[in-house]
């Protein structure tokens, strides 16, 4: 038990022997089989007091990785500090039905002597050491009360792109700020990010330069120079240093690609993938309508194979699911331009907008939903 409240203070910033109304996840396996253990134990203060410690039920985790209830067949528990099963981050510690009296035989424990008069309390109490706990116990039973809640407020956001915009990019780092922050002071809040593709450009068919393309969207000189000059510096304070001396072609395929890590590795490769793009596009001057630029991309950032890639990159299917997603954009959810952040599917955050406009948006849902 020392261990899995050690364990607590450590990852979730909590005082000795209290467990908190929210706990991160994030617990080992030897905390868990430690307190597995503690549970049909006793511990004693520096007084020689026993403080009986149940009431806490630990989920097991099958080889399936699906979470049950410990039956008959885990009867034959691991010593402290082993584990049977690989444990996911997922797991989490419930309060279970009130614990049987203390004073019952069914308890297994030692009565619990009765409270010291109260010149001997305060006296006791002006001595508390580390380990004392008695400010934690219940009045009436003298038993350490378990407080777990694994509440989570989760916030889906939806991110459109495209690899040739680097106020998407810029966007990227914009967003990730406001999220870092807002959770740093609400940590009971998850974002769940999805990167939805565009075309800023679908008719482009062949590669050009990177000038000349901005140049065939902003002829005038000085407002072209002055547009380059913005998003230098916008890029700048989010250390982002452009590079537009390379060049630019279609990005049907880079989004194929961010398609493909998706179904291989789920959220996190898709996000490293949209970030591996922009980079390599927008920083490095690559040209990602290559395909080559795209295998080395995909191989060196996350180890997929280049003959992978190749056939993902020439799969007619996945072209058709892309460019019904793209459609979908447009006709469905009224998106005209990027970059465009949707947030719960119903506020929608169009063009470049620094943090604060997200951490508004954000104070906003969490108000309303405190509020419910």
């Amino acid at each position: 038990m020392t261990s899995l409240l050690k364990n607590s203070r450590a990852d979730s910033s909590i005082s000795y022997w209290r467990i908190p109304s929210q706990l991160k996840p994030e617990i080992s396996a030897v905390a868990l089989s430690d307190a597995s253990a503690a549970c049909n134990t006793q511990l004693t203060d520096p007084t020689g007091n026993w403080l009986p410690v149940f009431g806490l039920v630990f989920w097991s985790v099958s080889s399936t990785g699906r979470h049950r209830r410990p039956g008959p067949q885990d009867s034959k528990n691991p010593p402290p500090g082993q584990h049977k099963g690989r444990l996911s981050a997922s797991a989490r510690m419930t309060t279970t039905a009130p614990a049987p009296s203390l004073h019952s035989p069914a308890a297994g424990h030692k009565p619990v002597p009765p409270p010291p008069p109260p010149a001997a309390a305060a006296a006791a109490g002006s001595a508390k050491g580390p380990w004392d706990v008695r400010g934690w116990q219940d009045a009436g039973s003298r038993m350490l009360i378990p407080q777990v809640s694994t509440q989570r407020m989760l916030i889906p956001v939806e991110v459109y792109v495209d690899f040739i915009c680097p106020w998407c990019y810029i966007e990227m780092r914009s967003l990730e700020a406001a999220m870092d922050a807002f959770v740093a002071r609400h940590p009971e809040v998850e974002f769940e990010i999805g990167w939805r593709p565009f075309y800023v450009a679908p008719m482009l068919k062949s590669s050009c330069a990177t000038l000349d393309f901005y140049a065939s969207a902003v002829p005038e000189e000085d407002k072209l120079r002055a547009l380059l000059d913005r998003m230098r510096g916008a890029g700048a304070a989010h250390g982002l240093r452009f590079d537009f001396s390379g060049r630019i072609g279609a990005t049907r395929d880079a989004h194929k690609l961010v398609a493909l890590a998706a179904r291989r590795g789920g959220r996190r490769a898709q996000a490293l993938m949209v970030e591996l793009l922009m980079r390599a596009g927008l920083v490095e001057g690559r040209d990602i309508s290559d395909a080559d630029v795209l295998a080395r991309v995909a191989a060196d950032g996350l180890g997929l194979d280049r003959e992978d890639v190749f056939l993902e990159l020439a799969d007619d299917d996945a072209t058709r699911r892309v460019d019904r997603e793209v459609e979908a954009a447009r006709e469905a959810r009224g998106i005209e331009a990027v970059p465009c952040v949707t947030v719960l599917g119903r506020f929608k955050v169009g063009g470049f907008q620094d943090s604060q406009v997200f951490t508004d948006l954000f104070t906003k849902i969490y108000e309303e939903k405190i509020a419910q």
